[in-house]
Formats: structure tokens, sequence, C-alpha cells
């Protein structure tokens, strides 16, 4: 039997085998996590840099905890991740130069926390990325002209400067101060 220990702040979580868990949850592969969704467990403390060693990951869901402090750098570790969700947690700071390295993100969700600096440009080049949501957080600046082919784009109720991309028609739904 294979353990997995995570410590996630201050909570330690012991998973023996994902075999205990749903796949909703956890999912191994070839003695691997590929998939860890902790969506609303009441997690808190900081996202440990350890978070990095996970390479493997495809999905990690962390959304709806009390998590706070940065993004670590460690992040840009997680190669193969194609669903990276962190909203609706307490995260600060500005968004980690090693997020320009998850190029497979379909869905990148940082919504309702308290990030904060710019949107880095390479964002929209991941060239399958479908969804962007980092709604409700202080971004500030100007939104990269090519987060515009972007299906599912949310970047209202931050600091936004008022001239933005021509693709953003709608300064009220934008977020545009």
């Amino acid at each position: 039997m294979q353990y997995c220990i995570l410590k996630m702040g201050t909570d330690t979580i012991e998973i023996k085998d994902c075999v205990d868990l749903p796949d909703s949850i956890c999912v191994w592969e070839d003695g691997r996590i590929t998939l860890l969704n902790l969506f609303n467990m009441e997690l808190n403390g900081t996202i440990p840099d350890e978070i990095g060693n996970l390479t493997e990951l495809k999905q990690l869901g962390l959304k709806s905890n009390n998590f706070n402090g940065g993004i670590p750098e460690s992040i840009g570790k997680l190669t193969n991740l194609t669903q990276l969700s962190l909203g609706d947690n307490m995260l600060n700071g500005r968004l980690p130069e090693s997020l320009g390295n998850l190029s497979k993100l379909i869905l990148l969700d940082l919504s309702n926390n308290n990030l904060e600096g710019s949107i880095p440009s390479t964002i929209g080049n991941f060239s399958g990325l479908y969804a962007f949501l980092v709604n409700s957080n202080n971004f500030s600046g100007s939104i990269p002209e090519s987060l515009c082919d972007i299906e599912n784009l949310d970047v209202s109720n931050n600091q936004f400067c008022a001239s933005q991309p021509y693709c953003m028609d709608s300064p009220d739904l934008m977020g545009y101060q």
C-alpha cells in the first residue's frame, strides 16, 4: 500500500492509496497522483512549496477553502496541469512568473481572492486555454490583448485601467476603473 501525506497549510491529510477516496478527489496513475480536488474542505494556511513535487498532476482543485499567502513559485513545475482551480480563497500577492510554464492549461480559476499586480501576457498564449477566471481580485494595469481569444473570460471586479483591447467591449462587465 502506498501512502501519500499532504501538508496543506496547517492541516495534514493522510491518503492511503487513492482507492480509499472517490475518483472525484484523488486519482493515482502508475503510482503518482494525477488529480487532486480538495474543494470546500475548510483547509487553511498557505499552499506549500512542496505542491510543486506533484509533477504528474493534471488537475489541481483547491477552490473554496481558506488558503492565504501567495501562490507558490513551485506551481510552475506542474507542467502537466490542464486545470488549476484556486478560486474562493484568501490568496494575495502577485501571480508567480512560473505560471507561464503551465502551457497545457484549459481552465485557470483564480477568482475571488486578493491577488494583485498585472496579468502576464503569456497567459493568453496557452493554445488550449478555454476558461480564465480572475474576477473579484485587485489586478491592475492593462488586460493583455492575448486574452481576447479565450472563450470563457471573466476579469470583472478588478482595478484595470480603462484603455483595453478591442475585444473588451463592455467596460462595466470587465471591471474597468
